[in-house]
């Protein structure tokens, strides 16, 4: 049981959305994290031809996220460490954009699409904005 507030960070892997942002470099969500989802109702309408949806960003505790980035450099070194946006995908393929003739996704176009909502996105993930938006338990 903990008891008192509770900091967490996460680590893991994920998918880069920016070009200018290296292979192997870190991306800290310090803007937090906005959420992609395919639309389940979408999916089945013809006429639709991109059936996904994005949400506000939730945000990321700002100075959780300084420290991290400055701590992070100090033992990666200048340029190693990117902050940013985070972008929660729904499914390892089609909200991240992978293309699979297999499947029927509709998602040409949307990583494009994410950073015209998301210009800042730096990373895509399936687990952050979950993290950001569970509410904490009553005290």
């Amino acid at each position: 049981m903990v008891e008192g507030q509770l900091l967490f960070i996460r680590f893991g892997t994920c998918g880069g959305l920016q070009s200018s942002i290296p292979a192997g470099n870190v991306v800290v969500a310090s803007e937090g994290s906005g959420f992609i989802y395919r639309d389940p109702d979408l999916v089945f309408d013809e006429a639709c031809s991109f059936p996904y949806k994005t949400t506000s960003v939730s945000p990321s505790d700002i100075l959780l996220s300084q420290s991290l980035i400055s701590s992070l450099t100090e033992h990666l070194g200048e340029g190693r460490v990117n902050g940013g946006l985070n972008v929660t995908a729904d499914s390892f393929y089609s909200s991240q954009g992978r293309l699979d003739p297999e499947f029927e996704d509709r998602n040409g176009g949307l990583v494009e699409s994410v950073l015209e909502v998301y210009p800042s996105g730096g990373s895509m993930e399936m687990e952050s904005f979950q993290l950001l938006v569970t509410p904490l338990p009553p005290n």
